[in-house]
Formats: C-alpha cells, sequence, structure tokens
C-alpha cells in the first residue's frame, strides 16, 4: 500500500491520530445538524449529550475493535502503521482497552494543562521514543513492513 506521509511512526501516527479525532468529531457534529428531533426519542435538550454519548461510543468500538481486528485502525494502516505488542504477541482485547483509557487520560491532561502539557508530552515521546498510553499499555507503533505478518483473525482474546 502506498503511503501518504513519509518519514517515522512517531509522525505517521500523530497524524493518523489528529485525522481519527477530526473525522469523529466533525462527523458527530454533521450528525447533529442534520438529525431531526423526530429520530431521537429523547427531549430535545438531552439530544446533544445523546449525540456525544454515541460519537463516543462508537469512536471507543472503533479504537479498540479495529486493533484487534486489522492490527491498528484504518487510518493508522494508510499511514502504513501496524499497533504491534511489546513483547511480539498478538494484541488482545485488555490492551485495546488499556490503550485506549491511558490515550483518554492524555487527552484529559492536556485539556486542563494546554500547551505546557503537550510540550510535556512531546518531550516524553521524544526521550522516550514511544507514547505513553503506548508504554502503560505495553504496545508500540511500527511500520507495518517491520511488523511481523498478523496471526489470522479469531475471537478476542482476554
Amino acid at each position: 500500500m502506498d503511503v501518504l506521509v513519509a518519514g517515522s511512526p512517531r509522525l505517521r501516527s500523530l497524524f493518523a491520530f489528529v485525522l481519527e479525532v477530526f473525522a469523529f468529531f466533525f462527523g458527530a457534529l454533521w450528525w447533529t445538524a442534520h438529525v431531526e428531533a423526530t429520530y431521537l426519542p429523547v427531549a430535545p435538550r438531552l439530544q446533544g449529550a445523546l449525540v456525544l454519548a454515541l460519537a463516543f461510543g462508537l469512536f471507543a468500538a472503533y479504537r479498540i475493535a479495529a486493533p484487534l481486528r486489522f492490527a491498528g485502525t484504518p487510518i493508522q494502516r494508510l499511514f502504513g502503521l501496524r499497533i504491534v505488542r511489546a513483547d511480539g504477541e498478538p494484541l488482545t482485547a485488555r490492551h485495546t482497552t488499556q490503550r485506549l483509557a491511558c490515550q483518554l487520560l492524555e487527552a484529559v491532561g492536556l485539556v486542563v494543562t494546554g500547551p505546557l502539557g503537550m510540550l510535556v508530552l512531546l518531550a516524553y515521546h521524544a526521550r522516550k521514543g514511544t507514547w505513553p498510553h503506548d508504554r502503560w499499555a505495553g504496545t508500540r507503533v511500527v511500520l507495518a513492513r517491520d511488523a511481523e505478518p498478523p496471526s489470522p483473525p479469531g475471537p478476542p482474546r482476554f
């Protein structure tokens, strides 16, 4: 597959994640703007919360299920990336769930700390060579050509 972004897996990973977040965010905004009140069986003042909950649920399911099936999200695969466990074993639902939970903690920290938090996160990444969520979850993002072929798909292991 032709790769859209040249460079290190770090840069590709950052571009892929930003693209995924924007795609889901703008998808949720579009859905909110175009869904009439008759489609949602809740009070109009609760519809925004319902849309955000649905968008977050879909995003979480996508970030957990796609790496199990494809060793990365479709956008990561488009950027020539693959998520693997640090010990070389196949990904499990526990690893992808833990990875998502750590990403959410990072996002909350960035919202609270702002630009200073982003600088700290980038400094950590530059020093350790990995993002904190990958380190905490025991995973790493590699170029697809450097990874071993994935094991055949089967039921998720916990």
